[in-house]
C-alpha cells in the first residue's frame, strides 16, 4: 500500500500540535475515542467516523440518527431522539451530514425531523428542538394544554421540523425552535432565538432573530439590509 506523503506528515504534524496544546494523556484519551467511536458508531441508522472528544455525553435513539462522516462533538453532547414519552411514541429522525463540528453543551432533541446539512459549525451552549411541552398555537385550538398540568406531563408536539442547510454557522447559546430554517451559507449571532425562515447567505440575530446582513455575490461583500 502506498503511503501519501503529505498526508501523512501533516498527520504527524497535527498529532504534535494537539499533545503540545493538550499533553499527552489528552491525546491517550482522544485516542481511545476515537477508536471506542469506530466499534459503537453501528448502533446508530447510519454513522460515518465520529469523534466525541470530551465525556461525558448522552445519546438515546440511536437507531433514528443518522450522522455523515467526520463527526466531532465537544464536551457534554445530548443527542436525543424521542421515541416515547408517558403514553405518546414518535418516529424521529435526526440526520446530520457530512463535516459537521459542535462545540462543549450542544442539545438535539427531535420528536419528528431535524436535518442539519454538510460543513456546519455549532457553538457551545445551543439547543435545537422540534418540539414543546404542550401545544400553545391558535393552530393546535382543540390540543391547547392548562397551565394547571405540570409542564413534564404535558403533550410533546410532533408535527415540527428543523431544517439547516449546508455552510450554516451557529453561534454560542443560540436557541433554535420548531419549524425552522435556516438557508445556506448563513450565520446566526450568539444569544439568538430562531424560529420561521432565515433566507439563505444572510446573517441574523436577536430574539426574535432577523436578518441584519445578505451577501451580494457580485460585490463580494456582506450588505447590510
Amino acid at each position: 500500500m502506498k503511503i501519501n506523503e503529505e498526508k501523512f506528515f501533516s498527520t504527524i504534524r497535527r498529532v504534535h500540535s494537539f499533545i503540545k496544546w493538550q499533553g499527552e494523556i489528552e491525546f491517550i484519551k482522544v485516542m481511545f475515542r476515537i477508536i471506542y467511536g469506530y466499534f459503537y458508531r453501528h448502533k446508530f441508522a447510519k454513522c460515518g467516523n465520529i469523534l466525541i472528544l470530551y465525556c461525558p455525553y448522552k445519546i438515546h435513539g440511536f437507531s433514528h440518527i443518522y450522522i455523515g462522516k467526520n463527526f466531532v462533538a465537544g464536551r457534554n453532547l445530548w443527542l436525543d431522539a424521542i421515541t416515547c414519552h408517558s403514553t405518546q411514541t414518535f418516529n424521529p429522525i435526526i440526520e446530520i451530514g457530512n463535516n459537521v463540528g459542535l462545540s462543549n453543551e450542544v442539545h438535539i432533541g427531535c420528536t419528528n425531523r431535524i436535518k442539519i446539512g454538510n460543513n456546519v459549525l455549532i457553538g457551545s451552549y445551543v439547543t435545537i428542538e422540534d418540539h414543546n411541552h404542550g401545544y400553545y398555537d391558535s393552530f393546535y385550538l382543540t390540543k391547547h394544554e392548562s397551565p394547571d398540568i405540570p409542564p413534564v406531563k404535558r403533550k410533546l408536539t410532533d408535527e415540527g421540523y428543523i431544517d439547516i442547510e449546508d455552510n450554516v454557522w451557529i453561534g454560542d447559546k443560540v436557541s433554535i425552535l420548531s419549524n425552522t430554517k435556516i438557508g445556506k451559507g448563513s450565520i446566526i449571532g450568539a444569544n439568538s432565538v430562531v424560529k420561521g425562515e432565515i433566507p439563505p447567505n444572510s446573517i441574523a440575530a436577536g430574539v426574535p432573530a432577523k436578518v441584519t446582513k445578505k451577501y451580494n455575490f457580485e460585490k463580494k461583500m456582506w450588505i447590510k439590509i
